[in-house]
């Protein structure tokens, strides 16, 4: 997951439409701090340990505005959880602060490798500066294809899809469809996110008239997998790039930062049940040993978790930029061709290969 701290502090485009409703819900309820009865009766709901049921709490300020019951509770149910609690005292964001701390001062569980330090300090580099570290490598190797996917990018933990321009870009010269996840930055996982996401995948689709090519980066890999198990049907191949999706969540250098920034644990994601179950489609891990945030076991799978895997040469944050991972994500689609709405991928995906199987071979001998 891409510990991108950064990411923090900034929305998305459905964050800022969030903001545009807290700043409705202010500018409809304005009147009502200047009323002590209002304020009175806000202070005591939210203090008295109220402030858990919402509806209530914010009945007892309509009231006291004379406001029509309703309109501030559809407003408040709109927000992000973490934006919903700006809304309440400053006891509950200081009790809620205090959770996520404990959260993120959780041990390491025992017997769960992460990567070495110096590869995270590799990171670094990187995620700061990688518009210095794009021009010492050669340019992508982009060969025109024959049959054009259609493929959404979902980006990591703490990115941006800005973060993924250039494996758009190389994707976009080979003639395929590219299109993000639309959804801005990526602070975690969200049951309406994920909705969200899936709603889009299916659209795309039917728009489209082909399956869409799942490209998830770490974080956005599981997405994208979860996304392949609710809705198979919209999807013909699911790519990962340093997703951490076996063995224990705990075995990446990132999960602190992200119990920090998302309020729940690794281990509790609502996006799913089985992180690990295989997706009833086509699934091609995407690994690295060089990778500083993701352990390299926890990326490559086991192989009754995905279909295959593939060796890159390039550390985490590298996937997103990498010519190393944009030219095995470009193999890999002239490899799978696309597949039309109501195949079964009989035709267009064939079974694994000869060199799958050596592929996957050599993969488990250095994970």
């Amino acid at each position: 997951m891409t510990s991108s701290v950064m990411a923090a502090n900034m929305g998305s485009k459905a964050d800022r439409c969030n903001c545009g409703c807290i700043a409705k819900l202010r500018r409809g309820t304005t009147s009502a701090f200047h009323e002590p009865d209002a304020r009175q009766r806000i202070q005591r709901d939210f203090a008295s340990g109220v402030s858990s049921d919402r509806e209530a709490a914010h009945d007892a300020w309509r009231e006291g505005a004379g406001q029509a019951p309703g309109r501030s509770a559809t407003a408040v149910a709109l927000l992000p959880e973490g934006e919903r609690i700006l809304l309440k005292s400053p006891g509950s964001l200081l009790r809620e602060l205090h959770r996520r701390r404990a959260l993120a001062h959780l041990p390491q569980p025992d017997g769960v490798p992460t990567p070495d330090r110096r590869l995270l300090l590799r990171e670094y580099g990187s995620l700061l500066f990688p518009h210095a570290i794009w021009p010492v490598h050669a340019p992508v190797r982009a060969e025109r294809a024959g049959q054009p996917h259609l493929v959404m990018l979902i980006p990591g933990f703490g990115s941006h899809a800005w973060r993924m321009a250039p494996l758009r870009r190389a994707l976009e010269r080979a003639g395929h469809d590219v299109v993000d996840w639309g959804m801005g930055w990526n602070l975690g996982a969200r049951e309406d996110e994920f909705a969200r996401l899936c709603d889009r995948t299916r659209l795309m689709a039917r728009s489209g008239r082909r399956k869409v090519t799942l490209v998830g980066w770490s974080l956005g890999g599981l997405f994208a997998r979860e996304a392949a198990k609710q809705v198979p049907d919209s999807v013909g191949l699911v790519i990962t790039m340093g997703t951490p999706f076996s063995g224990d969540m705990h075995g990446n250098n990132a999960w602190r930062v992200y119990h920090w920034i998302a309020g729940h644990s690794v281990d509790d994601p609502p996006i799913g049940e089985d992180l690990a179950a295989k997706p009833p489609v086509r699934t091609i891990a995407l690994w690295s040993a060089r990778d500083g945030i993701v352990h390299r076991r926890a990326a490559h799978g086991k192989p009754a978790e995905r279909d295959a895997v593939r060796h890159v040469r390039c550390n985490h944050m590298g996937f997103a930029w990498h010519p190393a991972a944009a030219e095995a994500v470009l193999d890999l689609l002239a490899q799978y061709g696309p597949q039309m709405l109501g195949s079964d991928g009989a035709d267009a995906v064939p079974d694994v290969s000869r060199s799958d199987r050596m592929m996957d071979k050599n993969s488990r001998g250095n994970a």
